[in-house]
């Protein structure tokens, strides 16, 4: 993309640069498009200067440089959806400003801006870069003792392809019919029917006469029965995150959750995420207006997929926007009560790179192949007044240390270990951190009875 910009820039002018937007496309190859009233002849010439210079990375010497009417498409005559990069110029080490539109086959989610904050209930979404990291264990925990203290808790599975809640909170006698995966693939073929969201509940046996937890498998008795089937449903569902006009997954299980917690029948909704950077992630991280928590283990492979993650979310959203108040970093399997200052300064740096440095400033992760003392790049790039500080300052951080009894996690035979004398001093950072969160929902939700 700098080498197809630095092209433009000498051939058309920074001017021509400045007023156009790249298009990406699915594969990856790279469009520009003008406004239909710059269209000339010369330009064709250019866009066979550009292809024949990139060649597979454009689409073709006709379609190089391109209009929004020659391209039949009427959405590129505005920059919606567009998001700005700042890079170097290989040959004069320049430096411009561009526009860039992605077009995704899947994954549509990721492109979105954070939805803002779940308004009716308390929404948390438990997600990780790595699985194994007590992520699902956490929610079960936290579920018990809501459950105990008389809350009525939804626990949601949108780990589609290693579904674990259902297997965990709910007998065969108590299984749904279906799960959240039939009603996403339903909800693409003309909608599903009004019932199977009532028929994707099912009743956990871990309620304990006080509370109440109902869980949303992944897959419900249906697809127990014909297990030769779900693997294509996860192949159609995934197809939905491409769906721009459907809102993507996204939109899909926000109108799931709407309608399960209509008649607010739920005091707090807890949803478990599938691990890594899926297109479903993005649907649980950015979709749903939770509360994220992020947990992770103080390791190398951790601290770059955070990176990943969080420079993306970085490069679309203002460090303004709520988004970053509602996320929550859980270092799991610590080795001590409180978060490791490595670990937790890691991040903080990182955050501070990614959302207050220049574009031209790169953290160094080459230090995390072997260590954690990671150096995050040239920091004289980098706002160091209050709004830094207050934003560090603002960071949530929690730990759950590593326990030998919750190593081999299986509630349907060690159903002790959901009991608070168990849980409750490992876990007990951890339940007060969601538990305040909880608190400041019930408050909002009074102050706005009439």
């Amino acid at each position: 993309m700098p080498i197809f910009a630095e092209i433009l820039l000498s051939r058309m002018g920074r001017c021509v640069l400045d007023e156009g937007t790249f298009l990406r496309d699915v594969s990856g190859r790279l469009t520009f498009v003008l406004s239909d009233d710059r269209w000339n002849d010369a330009i064709e010439s250019v866009s066979r200067l550009v292809s024949e210079q990139l060649h597979g990375y454009v689409d073709g010497p006709d379609h190089a440089i391109s209009t929004p009417a020659r391209l039949f498409d009427d959405s590129l005559r505005t920059r919606e959806g567009a998001i700005s990069k700042r890079i170097v110029l290989p040959a004069t080490e320049g430096k411009a400003t561009i526009w860039i539109v992605d077009r995704r086959g899947v994954g549509q989610d990721w492109l979105m801006q954070p939805a803002a904050q779940s308004q009716l209930l308390p929404l948390v979404v438990f997600a990780s870069i790595k699985g194994g990291v007590g992520r699902t264990t956490a929610l079960c925990v936290l579920a018990a003792h809501l459950a105990s203290s008389g809350k009525r808790v939804l626990a949601v599975d949108m780990d589609f392809e290693a579904p674990g809640l259902g297997t965990m909170l709910l007998t065969p006698e108590t299984q749904p019919e279906f799960g959240l995966l039939d009603y996403i693939v339903e909800s693409a073929i003309g909608g599903p029917p009004s019932k199977m969201i009532i028929d994707s509940i099912g009743p956990s046996w871990l309620g304990g006469g006080r509370g109440r937890i109902d869980v949303v498998p992944v897959v419900g008795s249906r697809s127990a029965m014909n297990p030769e089937n779900v693997l294509s449903k996860i192949a159609r569902a995934y197809l939905v995150s491409g769906d721009e006009n459907g809102g993507g997954l996204s939109g899909v299980l926000s109108s799931f959750l709407s309608e399960a917690t209509s008649d607010l029948r739920y005091d707090v909704v807890l949803v478990d995420a599938r691990a890594g950077l899926h297109e479903t992630t993005a649907s649980a991280i950015l979709g749903l207006g939770g509360e994220v928590f992020l947990f992770g283990v103080n390791q190398p492979q951790t601290l770059l997929g955070f990176d990943f993650l969080l420079s993306h979310i970085a490069e679309r959203t203002s460090r303004a926007d709520a988004f970053w108040s509602r996320l929550h970093f859980v270092q799991a399997k610590s080795a001590m009560d409180d978060v490791e200052a490595n670990y937790q300064g890691s991040i903080e740096n990182l955050l501070r790179t990614r959302l207050f440095a220049t574009k031209d400033v790169q953290p160094d992760l080459e230090g995390l192949a072997s260590n954690f003392d990671v150096e995050w790049g040239d920091f004289a790039s980098i706002d160091t007044g209050n709004e830094v500080s207050d934003f560090i300052d603002s960071l949530s951080f929690v730990s759950i240390p590593e326990t030998e009894a919750y190593r081999s996690f299986d509630p349907l035979i060690s159903p002790d270990l959901l009991s608070p004398t168990k849980y409750f001093l490992p876990y007990a950072a951890f339940i007060e951190e969601v538990g305040a969160i909880i608190e400041d929902y019930q408050v909002l939700r009074m102050r706005d009875v009439p």
